[in-house]
């Protein structure tokens, strides 16, 4: 450390002197601002509590140099880090030592306080010519930069990773884990702890509002005041969310080029969006699962209703399925996994980003494993029977966990006769029609891969003799058997979607009606049909409508038995129905 400097804490006398460091890093910050920050800084921690306060750094004569805020406020898994603000230094590059002078006193600090390591951020000064490296910067592990700043996080006594730190704190009891071991933003930021971090604000145009209040997640692009500030703020950002006059409506995510420009994450705008809250809303979307089911086979995550838009976890016992369909998820899919890895454990993680949600918020296609090794198929259950899938090249997450109680309502109805099912995938309905005592199974999917788990789920659960595979197209197959007089006293037809699009809801509702026909006229006098819709384009009432149709154009009558959505691990939104995208409808055929 230079000798020609000391540190010290900002005293309320230097509170206007250290106004213009302070606007070299936050231009923006108005001087009546920076004395309420510290103000309630120096009331409610300084240099006494050594929790929170501002060190500055001075010359012999007491002219300041330099200064930064600082809180002990995240946590790292085995002890605390200090989380400072920024490191605001007076001709930074002119006047040697400042910035190791202040650097020295944050170190001394951290070692007092037992804490691990230190992460803060740092104004990005430009350099030209062949100016010296930057003093601070050096000291730190880069983490990556965002718009005029730089994340920087040092583990102190020259740990590498500081996501294990050196040791654990040497005094005290360290207070409970809130914090990520790596903050998302710029500022520190928890749950609880930390200070609210100043996200950007993105305001609403006037009287739009009030789908908002009313509990909608989510803002569309014409609802927003898009002026040059909405329009630069990064893609995925979290932001702000104001009505026109001011008034904060929450935090939501934001990107500037889709239709959906926001999407809420809390409707309290002092929340901070970090790991910290990442891990909260999985750990509560987990425990709900726990008591709805007594076996880990199930989706965990289910974007807006579990509070997370965007994201999907589906659970395979220790295997775990995660899809990124928006560009804030994206961003934060390393804290996304480090949030499954504390709250799930699983043994092998993989990312499935290959949806069609993906490319409307211009993200790319992947799908790769994260952690762990898988040599082939993974076992999963539902409803008591064993099932096979495959996650990294089936369709979607590798399962569809979303028709379970449908599965089992329609298997109870199979006793004692023939069942087919129809776009089988993995032998979903037809092997719990099977297990439920069906004579006779026939799974008709165009996935050879498929059919082969739906014939090792058979062999599994002692049904390979009444079970048979037969890869074929679904319409041809119900010409073919109608041709051939062939009658069925359960049929199930339960497609991908139909209506991926709005432009394709008239041909995709042609399509169901021609389904529902066709199935219908297979079906034995008085058995009983499935149809099912996975397309969110289309809305119960609509598909109802089309089935109904098709019954008539088959010659056929009935009685509908049970009209029902997904599952509870895929629960719905109070606001937002259009994310109850599955329909299946059981009719008992005359």
């Amino acid at each position: 450390m230079d000798e020609s400097f000391t540190t010290k804490p900002l005293g309320r006398s230097q509170v206007d002197q250290a106004y213009p460091l302070v606007r070299t890093a936050a231009p923006g910050l108005d001087v009546e601002q920076w004395r309420a920050f510290a103000a309630a800084v120096l009331e409610g921690g300084g240099a006494a509590a050594e929790r929170a306060g501002i060190m500055t750094v001075q010359n012999r004569l007491g002219y300041l140099h330099g200064l930064c805020s600082y809180a002990v406020a995240a946590h790292l898994r085995h002890g605390r880090v200090l989380s400072v603000d920024n490191f605001v230094v007076l001709d930074l590059f002119d006047v040697p030592g400042v910035a190791e002078a202040l650097l020295h006193a944050m170190e001394g600090l951290a070692r007092r306080l037992g804490c691990a390591a230190i992460h803060t951020t740092l104004p990005e000064f430009p350099v030209s010519g062949a100016a010296p490296a930057h003093p601070v910067a050096g000291r730190f592990h880069h983490q990556g930069h965002r718009r005029e700043t730089v994340r920087l996080c040092k583990a102190l006594d020259g740990v590498k990773d500081i996501r294990i730190p050196a040791r654990p704190p040497s005094r005290g009891t360290p207070e409970p884990l809130r914090g990520a071991d790596l903050p998302l933003g710029c500022a520190p930021m928890s749950d609880t702890d930390s200070k609210p971090v100043k996200y950007p604000t993105i305001q609403l145009q006037a009287g739009r509002q009030k789908r908002v209040q009313l509990g909608h997640p989510w803002v569309y692009s014409n609802e927003v005041q898009m002026d040059a500030a909405a329009k630069a703020v990064p893609p995925g950002s979290p932001v702000r969310l104001v009505e026109a006059g001011g008034t904060p409506l929450g935090i939501a995510t934001f990107n500037p080029h889709t239709l959906i420009a926001a999407r809420l994450l809390s409707n309290d705008p002092a929340t901070v969006i970090d790991q910290a809250f990442l891990a909260g809303r999985l750990k509560a979307a987990a425990a709900l699962r726990e008591r709805l089911f007594d076996r880990p086979f199930y989706r965990v995550v289910h974007a807006e209703a579990d509070g997370l838009p965007g994201l999907i976890v589906d659970r395979f016992g220790d295997v775990v399925t995660v899809q990124a369909n928006s560009v804030f998820m994206d961003r934060q899919i390393d804290a996304v996994l480090a949030a499954i890895d504390a709250v799930l454990a699983p043994r092998a993680v993989i990312l499935r980003n290959d949806g069609s949600q993906r490319a409307l918020e211009g993200l790319a296609e992947e799908t790769r494993l994260v952690k762990g090794v898988l040599d082939g198929p993974i076992r999963l259950e539902e409803n008591g029977v064993i099932f096979f899938a495959n996650p990294l090249d089936g369709q979607k997450t590798g399962w569809f966990y979303d028709q379970r109680d449908n599965r089992a309502f329609i298997a109870a109805l199979a006793k004692g006769g023939r069942a087919i099912d129809f776009y089988s995938y993995n032998g979903g309905f037809g092997i719990q029609c099977a297990v439920a005592g069906a004579t006779s199974v026939v799974a008709v999917d165009r996935s050879a891969l498929a059919l082969e788990n739906a014939a090792r789920a058979a062999a599994a659960n002692g049904v390979a003799d009444r079970f048979e595979t037969r890869r074929a197209d679904a319409f041809q197959e119900m010409e073919r058997l109608d041709a051939a007089g062939e009658r069925f006293e359960v049929v199930i037809a339960d497609p991908p979607a139909f209506v991926k699009a709005k432009k394709d809801l008239g041909a995709g509702c042609r399509a169901y009606r021609k389904m529902a026909r066709l199935a219908a006229r297979i079906t034995a006098p008085g058995g009983f049909l499935l149809c099912g819709s996975c397309s969110h384009n289309v809305d119960p009432p609509t598909f109802a409508e089309q089935v109904a149709r098709g019954l008539n154009d088959a010659g056929r009558t009935g009685r509908i038995l049970r009209s029902a959505g997904a599952g509870p691990d895929h629960p719905v939104h109070p606001n937002l129905p259009e994310s109850a995208y599955l329909k299946a409808i059981v009719l008992q055929v005359d």
